[in-house]
């Protein structure tokens, strides 16, 4: 009986991968959903060029590629500069979760030193 049963999963998953419904087929760029989108309702009404409208913009990405464009931008627009303070507790929230998404997207990309770049300054300078 248990022989029959892994049988036949294993002829279910060879017909899957033949008839091109495996989840991930070569050469698709991996999807992403940001950790914040998973617990928290996205706005897309709100305007880019506000901190929470381009915060909410990146969080929307599909793609990796996308989302390192988007928290990239994200974080250049946003985040303060080298010896500049936040302007307030939501500007410091959001750019240490944009950079914690960034850090995330980057070891998915199999780009580690630059993931441990991210992490090691939110570590030095939180």
């Amino acid at each position: 009986m248990f022989s029959r049963l892994c049988t036949l999963a294993l002829c279910g998953l060879t017909l899957a991968l033949l008839l091109g419904v495996a989840p991930a087929s070569r050469g698709a760029e991996p999807g992403y959903s940001s950790l914040w989108s998973q617990t928290q309702r996205l706005r897309r009404d709100l305007g880019r060029g506000s901190l929470l409208g381009d915060f909410h913009w990146a969080a929307d990405a599909k793609t990796l590629k996308s989302a390192a464009i988007r928290w990239a931008a994200f974080l250049r627009e946003h985040a303060p500069t080298e010896g500049e303070e936040s302007d307030d507790a939501m500007q410091l929230r959001l750019t240490r979760v944009a950079r914690i998404e960034l850090a995330r997207v980057y070891y998915q990309q199999q780009r580690p030193a630059e993931g441990d770049k991210l992490i090691r300054r939110l570590i030095e300078k939180p």
